[in-house]
Parts: structure tokens; sequence; C-alpha cells
């Protein structure tokens, strides 16, 4: 008895020799239109934020199939994203701790680390169509900040917190 098709494996970041973070690509299937389609009827609660999400973006690719989408993905780059040597994608995701935790330490309520500024200017030399940020642990004082003075800060992308 055969059921639907596995899903494609996930993006995996490693490190090069010089221990900068690495960005890996992936590539949607087939498989994964069949998934987006059946999915409300066959996931669980947490894999249908993630559909959620892809249906969200494939709207506004338009035109664009699946075949024809591919998803450049990074995280934990902690200050060195300029190091980072980004593909050309559809889609660049940064999911998390562009920062340090002891760039905020200094920062009274309302500041900003000087990091996150240059977080979202690097984010600006990027040719991806669409750019999406989530924050990590380390991006501690976003904890204190509402999601629409952080959206304002990081301008050049689409910040997802607590959503899909």
């Amino acid at each position: 008895m055969s059921g639907p098709p596995p899903p494609p494996p996930a993006p995996k970041v490693t490190k090069t020799a010089s221990d900068a973070p690495r960005v890996k690509m992936a590539k949607a299937s087939p498989s994964l239109s069949h998934q987006i389609q059946n999915a409300e009827a066959k996931t669980t609660k947490p894999r249908h934020k993630i559909v959620k999400l892809k249906k969200s973006l494939i709207s506004k690719l338009g035109d664009l199939s699946l075949d024809q989408l591919t998803i450049a993905f990074t995280s934990d780059t902690h200050n060195r994203h300029g190091e980072v040597k980004v593909p050309d994608a559809t889609i660049f995701i940064h999911a998390g701790d562009f920062t340090n935790k002891q760039d905020w330490k200094a920062m009274k309520e309302g500041e900003l680390p000087e990091s996150v500024h240059r977080f979202n200017k690097w984010l600006a030399t990027l040719p991806h169509k669409h750019k999406i940020v989530i924050a990590g642990n380390h991006e501690i004082g976003f904890n204190e900040m509402d999601k629409v003075n952080i959206k304002k800060v990081l301008s050049n992308c689409h910040y997802l917190q607590d959503e899909s």
C-alpha cells in the first residue's frame, strides 16, 4: 500500500573550514505540491503552520511554479552574515541568531545594538525577491519590543514572530 510521497529533505547549514556559516539550497519538488494540496486533512498542527507559510509564499510568487522555487536558508551567523556566500534563490530565510547576546547587554530600553542595523543593511544587499527573518534566542532585546517596531527596524525583509 503506497501513501503520499515522502517530504523533500530539509536544507542543512554546514560550517566551512574557516568556521563561517554556509548556506545550503533547497528546491521544491512535485511531491511538495501534493503535500500542500492534502495537508489540512493529513497533518499535525505544527506542520499545518509550515504549510500555511508555503501557501502564503506561493500565492505571492505569482506564476512561479513549485518546480522553479528555490530557498536559500541559514541561521546562527552571529554578526558574521557578511562572510556568508548566499546563493541565488527565490527566497532567502534567516532562521535566527544574527546577533550575539552580548550585543544587547549595554542597551537601555528602546535602544538597539548597531549589529541589528548592520544586519538590516546587509539584507538590503541581497538580490532575493523574498527575504524572511525569524529572531533567535540571541535577539533577546526583541523580547521587550513590539512586533510592529521590530518590523520597522528590519525593513528589508518579511519578519515573522509568532506567525506563519
